[in-house]
Protein backbone atom coordinates (compact mmCIF):
# COMPACT_ATOMS: atom_id res chain seq x y z
CA UNK A 1 0.00 0.00 0.00
CA UNK A 2 2.04 3.43 -1.11
CA UNK A 3 0.96 6.31 0.36
CA UNK A 4 1.36 10.14 -0.74
CA UNK A 5 3.35 10.84 2.41
CA UNK A 6 0.83 13.53 3.57
CA UNK A 7 -1.28 10.63 5.78
CA UNK A 8 -0.06 9.41 8.48
CA UNK A 9 -0.43 5.54 9.72
CA UNK A 10 -3.62 6.20 11.69
CA UNK A 11 -4.69 7.51 8.67
CA UNK A 12 -3.79 5.13 6.01
CA UNK A 13 -4.77 2.09 8.29
CA UNK A 14 -8.23 3.91 9.86
CA UNK A 15 -7.61 3.21 13.33
CA UNK A 16 -6.41 5.63 16.07
CA UNK A 17 -4.39 4.18 19.09
CA UNK A 18 -5.35 7.17 21.24
CA UNK A 19 -2.81 8.32 23.31
CA UNK A 20 -0.29 5.77 25.43
CA UNK A 21 -0.95 4.27 28.96
CA UNK A 22 0.76 6.64 31.56
CA UNK A 23 2.75 3.52 32.17
CA UNK A 24 3.53 2.88 28.57
CA UNK A 25 7.36 2.05 28.18
CA UNK A 26 9.49 5.22 26.25
CA UNK A 27 9.16 2.63 22.96
CA UNK A 28 5.49 2.16 23.19
CA UNK A 29 4.88 6.34 23.53
CA UNK A 30 7.41 6.71 20.56
CA UNK A 31 5.45 4.60 18.32
CA UNK A 32 1.79 5.81 19.51
CA UNK A 33 3.17 9.77 18.12
CA UNK A 34 5.17 8.39 15.46
CA UNK A 35 1.86 6.71 14.00
CA UNK A 36 0.45 10.33 14.07
CA UNK A 37 3.59 11.86 12.33
CA UNK A 38 2.54 12.18 8.19
CA UNK A 39 4.66 9.28 6.62
CA UNK A 40 6.55 11.60 4.42
CA UNK A 41 7.95 13.08 7.59
CA UNK A 42 9.34 10.08 8.88
CA UNK A 43 13.34 9.50 9.66
CA UNK A 44 15.29 7.08 8.93
CA UNK A 45 15.06 6.52 12.82
CA UNK A 46 11.24 6.95 12.63
CA UNK A 47 10.93 4.10 10.19
CA UNK A 48 13.42 2.13 11.86
CA UNK A 49 11.35 2.06 15.42
CA UNK A 50 8.14 0.99 13.66
CA UNK A 51 9.46 -1.53 11.50
CA UNK A 52 11.31 -3.16 14.38
CA UNK A 53 8.33 -2.96 16.31
CA UNK A 54 5.89 -4.09 13.48
CA UNK A 55 3.99 -1.05 13.16
CA UNK A 56 2.75 -0.44 9.67
CA UNK A 57 4.64 -2.67 7.58
CA UNK A 58 2.38 -2.41 4.97
CA UNK A 59 2.42 1.27 4.46
CA UNK A 60 5.89 1.96 5.36
CA UNK A 61 7.80 -0.72 3.46
CA UNK A 62 7.56 0.70 -0.31
CA UNK A 63 8.87 4.00 1.62
CA UNK A 64 11.94 1.80 3.51
CA UNK A 65 12.76 -0.28 0.66
CA UNK A 66 13.13 3.20 -1.88
CA UNK A 67 15.21 4.17 0.67
CA UNK A 68 17.31 1.15 1.26
CA UNK A 69 18.04 1.24 -2.43
CA UNK A 70 19.49 4.55 -2.41
CA UNK A 71 21.84 3.23 0.51
CA UNK A 72 21.19 -0.47 1.63
CA UNK A 73 23.36 0.44 4.56
CA UNK A 74 21.87 3.63 5.74
CA UNK A 75 22.66 4.49 9.70
CA UNK A 76 18.96 5.06 11.42
CA UNK A 77 20.53 5.66 14.41
CA UNK A 78 23.01 3.01 16.02
CA UNK A 79 25.08 1.35 13.53
CA UNK A 80 25.46 1.28 9.11
CA UNK A 81 23.13 -0.87 8.03
CA UNK A 82 20.62 -0.60 11.25
CA UNK A 83 17.32 0.22 8.92
CA UNK A 84 18.45 -3.11 6.32
CA UNK A 85 18.75 -5.24 9.60
CA UNK A 86 14.82 -4.40 11.31
CA UNK A 87 13.99 -5.08 7.48
CA UNK A 88 15.67 -8.39 6.69
CA UNK A 89 13.38 -9.31 10.32
CA UNK A 90 10.33 -8.90 8.97
CA UNK A 91 8.08 -11.99 9.43
CA UNK A 92 8.41 -14.21 6.29
CA UNK A 93 4.90 -14.22 5.74
CA UNK A 94 5.03 -10.32 4.77
CA UNK A 95 7.50 -11.53 1.91
CA UNK A 96 5.36 -14.68 0.48
CA UNK A 97 2.57 -12.00 0.56
CA UNK A 98 4.86 -9.19 -1.39
CA UNK A 99 6.53 -11.16 -4.02
CA UNK A 100 7.38 -8.09 -5.36
CA UNK A 101 9.32 -6.70 -2.29
CA UNK A 102 10.91 -9.69 -1.71
CA UNK A 103 12.60 -9.36 -5.34
CA UNK A 104 13.24 -5.76 -4.37
CA UNK A 105 15.15 -6.60 -0.76
CA UNK A 106 17.03 -9.21 -2.32
CA UNK A 107 18.40 -6.95 -4.93
CA UNK A 108 19.07 -4.59 -2.36
CA UNK A 109 21.11 -7.34 -0.49
CA UNK A 110 23.03 -8.12 -3.38
CA UNK A 111 23.98 -4.64 -3.82
CA UNK A 112 25.98 -4.79 -0.52
CA UNK A 113 29.76 -4.84 -1.29
CA UNK A 114 31.30 -6.88 1.60
CA UNK A 115 28.85 -7.07 4.77
CA UNK A 116 29.87 -7.17 8.23
CA UNK A 117 29.93 -10.80 9.70
CA UNK A 118 26.57 -9.66 11.80
CA UNK A 119 24.98 -8.39 8.01
CA UNK A 120 25.57 -11.40 6.57
CA UNK A 121 24.48 -13.60 9.43
CA UNK A 122 20.95 -11.59 9.08
CA UNK A 123 21.26 -12.23 5.46
CA UNK A 124 21.64 -15.76 5.87
CA UNK A 125 18.73 -16.12 8.54
CA UNK A 126 16.33 -13.90 6.17
CA UNK A 127 17.10 -16.18 3.49
CA UNK A 128 16.96 -19.39 5.20
CA UNK A 129 13.12 -18.36 6.60
CA UNK A 130 11.67 -16.80 2.80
Amino acid sequence: METDGEWSLEQVEGADWGDPPPEARPVVARVHRLRRKPIGQLTDNDLRVLVAQRVGIAALLPRVLDRLAENPLVEADFFPGDLLTVVLRVPAEHWRAHPDQHARIERIITSVADPDPELTDEITAFRART
